[in-house]
């Protein structure tokens, strides 16, 4: 199957700063952060009261389409004020209004810690104090969900809408009180203009919504003012939607390989498989281009699983060149390894290639074993019991309790490039590394350091007594050619020349 990691075990890896204590408060687990916005517009209306009260029964009327009480507008009564400020603005040489669309980040944490009578809750209190805000010339609407929209006049006698923003942001941070749970929620905002440039009100908002979906990719808890190039950007991405859709028919995926050699010897012990993507015009691309894209479309199951067929397959092969097998590991993401179907999937690839079980390698993430290790636990033996074997992939990175490691049954540990990265300058990181190579010869279990990119950092491994390695130093991610090629010709790697 597939993770999120960007292809080569060499380069310096992202770590992860997602995990959670499970000890710690919802609170705790949704990030203090805050929103950043700018700009707004001009027209006078009727004044709009900030809601004191029933703003739950509001919400919920609004998303059906029904007239909500005074001050919180629905979708369709939104796109009606703003279009009839779009016709203001084709006679004013100034722009004055601004269209905020929020979306709270990573609101379905609370309905499925808290339940969704307390995000209901929540709900209410955030939409009452974006109320509080605004003025009577503006408005605000519940667009569905955990999605609102805001129109602001920016003018110099009201308010800005950075001012609003900032108000917003101190509002959230300060957090709410859910029957005696304390939560923060952070919010992503797209700010757009009200020009002349704009014929609909639904473009308006969709410009809006295209920058705040922009405000998410860039790590939410922000705002972002639209730019035309977002749009063309958002065109670009709805191509490669469609291109990767018909990816997945036409066989355009491929399996890329970097030899995991033996720090004693040199030899190749195994080989990582890397996805790739041959676009037919853009050319190979690298798992950052398209993962994000697989989660959302839902074809991460499919592509992972021709994944570890395709993986299976080659072991095969390399099998019957060698005569005995050669371990081939593959990336599990959490959403893959948490799957129901991963023990059919695996026993079924295995079934159908001939592969020898013990050829096959699951990488898989801490965040994945630890969120919930029983459940791991369960997923586990049975690999185990199939002969499947297991590794701890960017290991050291995140959780810090390491009672799991007793209770699951995994065979060995990766190295995160982070700490190998900077081995030889820092002698914190040589300690983590010593550490780490300790524990797991401790546990019985092997050692793989992952992006070796220097002299100083092999030489220092191999002092440490960490058995594997893998990094563009020893060998860049090959086709499935040239890596069968080093396993007809036996390639070893000349670690005296390193």
């Amino acid at each position: 199957m597939l993770s999120a990691k960007v292809g080569a075990k060499s380069q310096k890896s992202h770590t992860s700063n997602l995990w959670v204590n499970k000890k710690e408060s919802i609170g705790g687990r949704l990030q203090r952060a805050g929103i950043i916005l700018s700009h707004p517009q001009k027209y006078e209306v009727p004044r709009i009261q900030p809601i004191r009260y029933g703003i739950g029964e509001a919400l919920l009327r609004s998303e059906c389409g029904h007239v909500p009480p005074a001050g919180l507008l629905n979708r369709a009564q939104f796109l009606d004020r703003l279009g009839r400020e779009l016709k203001r603005t084709k006679n004013c040489l100034i722009d004055r209004y601004v269209v905020l669309c929020v979306d709270l980040d990573r609101f379905k944490v609370v309905n499925a810690s808290l339940g969704r009578s307390a995000g209901d809750q929540i709900l209410t209190a955030i939409a009452s104090r974006m109320s509080s805000q605004i003025t009577g010339r503006d408005a605000i609407a519940r667009l569905g969900g955990d999605e609102f929209a805001i129109l602001v006049e920016e003018a110099p006698e009201t308010h800005s809408a950075m001012e609003v923003a900032d108000a917003i942001q101190r509002e959230l941070i300060a957090g709410f009180n859910i029957d005696g749970s304390a939560v923060y929620s952070t919010a992503s905002i797209g700010v757009v203009r009200v020009a002349s440039g704009y014929a609909t009100p639904e473009e308006i908002l969709r410009d809006g919504e295209i920058a705040m979906y922009r405000a998410k990719t860039m790590g939410r808890a922000r705002a972002e003012m639209f730019h035309p190039t977002m749009f063309v950007r958002a065109q670009d991405l709805f191509g490669l939607e469609t291109d990767l859709r018909r990816a997945v028919e036409r066989g355009e995926f491929e399996l890329h390989y970097q030899p995991i050699i033996s720090l004693k010897t040199g030899r190749v012990r195994a080989f990582e498989s890397l996805l790739r993507w041959r676009h037919p015009v853009r050319g190979i691309q690298q798992p950052s281009a398209f993962i994000g894209l697989l989660r959302e479309t839902g074809l991460m199951m499919s592509v992972g699983q021709w994944v570890i067929q395709e993986a299976c397959a080659q072991a095969r092969k390399w099998e019957e060149i060698r005569g005995k097998p050669i371990p081939v590991t593959i990336n599990l993401a959490a959403q893959q390894f948490t799957h129901s179907s991963v023990i059919n999937v695996v026993t079924e690839a295995i079934g159908k290639t001939g592969a020898h079980p013990g050829a096959l390698v699951l990488e898989i993430t801490e965040d994945a074993l630890v969120e919930d290790v029983d459940a791991a636990r369960e997923t586990l033996l049975p690999l185990r019991e199939l002969g499947v074997r297991t590794m701890i992939d960017d290991f050291g990175t995140g959780y810090s309790c390491l009672s799991y490691l007793r209770r699951l049954p995994i065979d060995a540990i990766k190295i995160d490039a982070s700490f190998v990265d900077r081995i030889e300058r820092f002698a914190e990181d040589r300690m983590i590394v010593r550490a780490i190579v300790a524990l797991a010869h401790a546990l019985e279990l092997c050692v793989v350091a992952e992006g070796v990119e220097r002299r100083e950092q092999l030489a220092e491994l191999i002092a440490l007594d960490c058995e594997e390695a893998q990094g563009f130093m020893i060998s860049r991610p090959v086709t499935a050619e040239a890596a069968t090629d080093m396993v007809v010709t036996r390639w070893v790697s000349d670690l005296a020349a390193m």
